[in-house]
């Protein structure tokens, strides 16, 4: 679409539906007015059926932030929850924003290793330490603040090694909330693998895949699952609200929802 932005996943949420919506490339103009795409994805959405109670804005990259801002607001305006995902570290003096707008703040993590944090979450991502530090200052302006653990990966995350670092760093941090989410060995991923890890654990991720990105059923399920026992142990809470939407975070503070689809589209874009 036109405006630049596309939902990247549709699911449920305690009260109505959740649409997970990131930026593509567009130009600089539709990036900077998203308020009419986020009215046509919404719209898409209820057409379908759905009642799209709660948007994740995913962030990805710092320019990211010209269109998640008045994207922010819109939401908030239309009586919509926001979750705020993102590796990368928001600007200073976000915390009086996201108050005034309900937000929660959810922090992607994959790993304690600035390296391989990148491999699996792109070049722009700011290390676990980075992030962490700035949650820890909006948590303690009353935001809330959720991690969301992944992309797992089999071979690495299905280590203690590898994943009890970070979640120490996490309970450090005063946080407790927790979605886990099992990823897709991508090409990229794999090559950022190759070049940060021992050439052994590489090649023994890549045989563990194979020739494909997911893994089977079986498998995914024995990750999600064996993840999840280190998780709890360290007292984290996983999906502590039913749902991937953090709700027990909601300050519920927003005007009522209102359905595009039986609104002016053109009204506080």
């Amino acid at each position: 679409m036109g405006h630049g932005l596309q939902v990247h996943q549709r699911s449920l949420a305690c009260d109505g539906h959740s649409v997970l919506v990131g930026g593509a490339a567009s130009p600089p103009g539709d990036r900077d007015a998203p308020e009419l795409g986020l009215a046509s994805l919404l719209g898409e959405a209820e057409a379908a059926g759905l009642r799209p109670t709660t948007v994740t804005l995913r962030l990805t990259r710092r320019e990211d932030l010209t269109w998640a801002r008045p994207a922010l607001r819109w939401l908030h305006a239309h009586g919509r929850r926001v979750l705020l995902r993102s590796a990368i570290a928001l600007p200073r003096g976000f915390a009086d924003e996201a108050l005034a707008h309900g937000l929660t703040l959810v922090l992607e993590l994959a790993h304690h290793r600035p390296e391989l944090q990148r491999a699996l979450l792109g070049p722009s991502a700011d290390s676990a330490a980075t992030l962490l530090l700035h949650a820890q200052h909006l948590a303690w302006r009353g935001v809330g603040v959720g991690v969301h653990l992944g992309p797992l990966i089999a071979g690495l995350h299905d280590q203690p090694a590898q994943l009890t670092p970070l979640l120490h760093h996490i309970r450090a941090a005063d946080l407790w909330q927790v979605h886990l989410s099992v990823g897709r060995l991508t090409p990229a991923r794999a090559e950022g693998l190759r070049q940060a890890l021992d050439p052994g654990l590489a090649l023994a991720i890549r045989r563990t895949y194979g020739d494909r990105e997911q893994l089977p059923r079986l498998a995914h399920t024995a990750l999600h699952d064996g993840t999840g026992r280190l998780v709890r142990e360290r007292g984290l809470r996983i999906d502590a609200c039913g749902c991937a939407s953090f709700c027990q975070l909601d300050s519920g503070a927003r005007p009522p929802y209102v359905p595009v689809l039986a609104s002016d589209l053109f009204v506080a874009l």
